[in-house]
């Protein structure tokens, strides 16, 4: 009898765990999404239909496969490495506008790029938008609860700590650091050249003038326009949020696509898959309709800690490089765009290299 109750009792216990494992499943899988889903189209937001438990994902890896392929072998004619990597969102505004929604299996997401709605998003100082919680779970391992996925009071605790070793003042002091290095580098090279051409001179040094660095600033300017390290910038509303006339869910994420915003044609004029650096003359301001929309290091709260340094880091290498070595493109080179941690060459770059 006792034995006969105890069964009785754990296949009771097992069928409420299971039918509660079914619930909350179907709960975070179908349910949830369906009701953030309704809730943007209650208000206009439409997009492509998306799969059960998939979503949107093989769409998307059908699209990203046709242009795997597409490379060009030397300098590219058009800089359009958003058409390259993420296709599937040009042929998505052409159908549902500017702002339109999209699942990553049961992630829902809504694509924005109107300016208004961008700067509203990106400026937006509250807690209760942060980085998406998908990315610290699949991440989490790599990077904990650092800076780049935490959010509330965890990553403002950690960026009040850091953000005053990478001020400006500070990066200064590491001028010399970086010049050292760089001039190592350069005296190596310089020693490898001798080779070739024993009457060559063995040491490197060059406070390159003003307009050299000018130029340098527009050309790093506009490469980082063309190529963004990162490809999009994504928030979560980790609470009901609002920006502009669009209600947005608590667990909706919001994706603004820089390689979008970088060469919009409307913002930046008919040469805007081009490489310009001249449309920098008068700094950002100058560059654009809408210099918020120019976003290399992010925007707003979030924006790149490292920014600064690694700027300082780009202007004094390159410099003091051009100032003992020229560069061109090597016919080996393969234009081929890659997107993995960030956008980089998925061949590397092929140059040739002569000394002055």
């Amino acid at each position: 009898m006792e034995f006969h109750f105890l069964t009785k009792a754990f296949f009771s216990g097992a069928l409420v765990g299971v039918l509660g494992l079914v619930f909350h499943l179907y709960n975070t899988l179908v349910a949830k999404p369906e009701t953030l889903r309704s809730a943007l189209k209650r208000q206009g937001v439409s997009g492509p239909r998306p799969t059960l438990l998939l979503g949107n994902i093989l769409e998307i890896k059908k699209a990203r496969d046709s242009t795997a392929k597409a490379s060009t072998n030397g300098a590219p004619a058009s800089h359009n490495c958003g058409a390259t990597l993420l296709p599937f969102f040009d042929n998505w505004r052409k159908q549902y506008g500017d702002v339109f929604m999209f699942s990553l299996g049961n992630t829902q997401i809504v694509h924005v790029t109107q300016p208004a709605m961008v700067r509203e998003i990106t400026t937006c100082t509250s807690l209760d938008l942060g980085k998406p919680t998908y990315q610290a779970k699949e991440r989490g391992s790599l990077l904990g609860q650092g800076i780049l996925t935490s959010n509330g009071t965890i990553w403002a605790h950690q960026r009040k700590i850091l953000a005053p070793e990478l001020y400006m003042e500070k990066v200064k002091g590491m001028i010399t650091l970086v010049q050292g290095s760089t001039i190592t580098l350069l005296n190596c090279w310089d020693n490898i050249s001798k080779k070739d051409d024993p009457n060559s001179s063995s040491a490197i040094f060059s406070n390159t003038p003003i307009h050299s660095i000018l130029q340098l600033t527009m050309a790093i300017n506009e490469s980082l326009r063309l190529y963004p390290p990162v490809a999009v910038v994504s928030r979560e509303a980790l609470t009901d949020m609002k920006f502009g006339d669009l209600n947005i869910p608590k667990g909706v994420n919001l994706w603004t696509i820089v390689t979008t915003l970088h060469t919009d044609p409307d913002n930046w004029g008919p040469d805007s898959y081009q490489f310009n650096p001249e449309r920098f003359a008068n700094g950002i301001t100058g560059a654009c309709k809408f210099p918020h929309l120019y976003m290399p290091f992010g925007v707003g709260p979030r924006v790149c800690l490292g920014q600064n340094l690694a700027l300082v880091e780009l202007k004094i290498l390159i410099s003091l490089i051009l100032s003992k070595f020229s560069f061109t493109l090597s016919p080996k080179y393969i234009h081929s765009p890659a997107l993995n941690l960030v956008i980089e060459p998925g061949h590397g770059v092929n140059l040739l290299v002569q000394k002055l």
